[in-house]
C-alpha cells in the first residue's frame, strides 16, 4: 500500500480505533461516529489517492494496532470494516453525482438563507 497523506492518515487512524472500541464491545452508534471521518476522508480524497480500498485500509490498521485480539476475529473485522466502506461509498456516489451550481446561483442561495 502506498503512502497517504498526514490528514487521511489521521482519519483512517480514528476509524481503526473505533473498529478496535467496537471489538471490546463498547457500546455506540458506529456509523454515527464515522460519518465525519469518512466525510472527510472523501473530501480529501481518499477514493482517488489510494491504491486499495478502504475496508482493506482499515483491516490492515487494526491488525497492527491490537493484534492479539484481532488476529482472532477477522470476520468481524471484515463485516465492521465492510459496512464503512459502503457507507463510505455511498458518500463518494452521492459527492460525485451533485451537480455544482453556478456562483451566482450560490451567492443567490447564502443571500435568501441569510434574511
Amino acid at each position: 500500500m502506498k503512502p497517504l497523506n498526514p490528514e487521511l492518515t489521521t482519519q483512517l487512524g480514528e476509524l481503526a480505533d473505533m473498529i478496535a472500541r467496537k471489538l471490546d464491545r463498547q457500546d455506540f452508534d458506529l456509523q454515527e461516529t464515522a460519518k465525519p471521518y469518512l466525510d472527510a476522508l472523501a473530501r480529501g480524497g481518499f477514493a482517488r489517492m489510494s491504491d486499495v480500498n478502504l475496508q482493506v485500509r482499515l483491516e490492515k490498521l487494526v491488525l497492527e494496532k491490537v493484534p492479539e485480539s484481532a488476529i482472532h476475529r477477522r470476520r468481524e473485522i471484515s463485516a465492521i470494516a465492510g459496512e464503512l466502506q459502503r457507507t463510505f461509498d455511498r458518500i463518494v456516489s452521492f459527492d460525485t453525482n451533485q451537480p455544482t451550481p453556478p456562483e451566482e446561483d450560490l451567492t443567490r442561495i447564502r443571500g435568501s438563507a441569510t434574511k
